[in-house]
């Protein structure tokens, strides 16, 4: 975490990989919970408000002089220049108002087709039951299959905290590569040959991804939820895959804290599938429940129903 001047209040849930500019002056109210790789304008003076029961999602960018207000919501791979009405839902490059939120409102919820083939997810469901016999095989099940769970599950959240102490791990430069291959084996239950992971690699749970054969990943990147990734792809530095789905009401999302970790009830996982021979750009991001079926350039945003938004950085300038 690269952190300039930030003031935070009460119980504020950052995730992994933020980013906050030297130059940028940060308030973050709250009850505020903030998603993987976050990116507040790193390269001019300026002033950014967040204010209560916020929920900014994965890979999402704010520049100078955001005002985001209590309730909203930002999207997955957002760019944010102006101000986010309260109790709305805002998407997109730039960001915009998509809809009001209700009060009590939870996700919508699909039924979504678990992106692994054949045997995969017999086979994902047997190895954790023997790997992690006290795991709810029932919740689990629910995990894969892309249905509402809840991370407040004691059995769940200590396999969330191992699940980020081996990517920790992972980073340790005294590995021998027998003791590194041990870690990609448990963290990924069916992986190809040939799987490379760079620097601050980050996953938010064991078992839920499958990885094909020849598969890179660069620095900084985060994978989160229910994720199918095929043989011969590429992933940029900085990239976010991240599937995690909380309801859209504050009322709904916050649940409490418990020894410093934000937890929210329910959760789903709407899968995120990256097909053969793709290769993703660095600062990429996908949305939950999209498919990326071709290679994308830097700065990509892939939404759920498979639309691309590409939209470079323009740092000090407004989106």
């Amino acid at each position: 975490m690269v952190i300039g001047r930030v003031e935070l209040s009460s119980k504020v849930f950052i995730n992994v990989n933020a980013r906050f500019g030297a130059l940028a002056e940060v308030k973050i109210g709250r009850k505020t919970q903030i998603g993987p790789n976050l990116t507040v304008d790193l390269a001019s003076f300026g002033k950014v408000i967040i204010q209560d029961n916020v929920w900014i999602c994965s890979g999402v960018r704010i520049f100078s002089t955001a005002n985001i207000q209590k309730g909203s919501i930002v999207g997955s791979g957002a760019y944010v220049s102006g101000r986010v009405k309260a109790h709305t839902l805002a998407v997109g490059r730039p960001a915009k108002t998509k809809k009001h939120i209700k009060e009590n409102e939870m996700f919508s919820v699909k039924k979504w087709k678990a992106p692994f083939v054949g045997e995969e997810l017999e086979i994902m469901k047997t190895k954790m039951n023997l790997r992690y016999p006290l795991l709810s095989q029932e919740m689990f099940s629910n995990v894969l299959e892309s249905r509402p769970f809840s991370a407040t599950n004691l059995s769940l959240a200590r396999l969330y905290l191992k699940t980020h102490y081996l990517c920790q791990k992972l980073d340790d430069e005294s590995l021998s590569e027998g003791e590194r291959k041990e870690i990609i084996d448990e963290l990924f239950p069916i992986h190809g040959k040939g799987i490379v992971i760079g620097k601050n690699f980050f996953l938010d749970l064991i078992g839920t991804v499958v990885l094909g054969n020849d598969v890179t990943i660069g620095d900084n990147v985060s994978f989160g939820g229910v994720i199918r990734i095929g043989n011969g792809v590429q992933i940029g530095n900085n990239t976010c895959l991240f599937s995690s789905n909380h309801p859209l009401d504050y009322r709904q999302r916050y649940f409490g804290f418990h020894r410093g970790m934000g937890l929210s009830v329910p959760l789903v996982y709407p899968p995120i599938s990256v097909k053969n021979k793709v290769k993703i750009g660095e600062g990429c991001c996908a949305a939950p429940g999209c498919l990326i079926s071709s290679s994308l350039p830097n700065d990509s945003l892939v939404l759920a129903d498979g639309k691309v938004i590409f939209a470079p950085i323009l740092a000090g300038k407004k989106v």
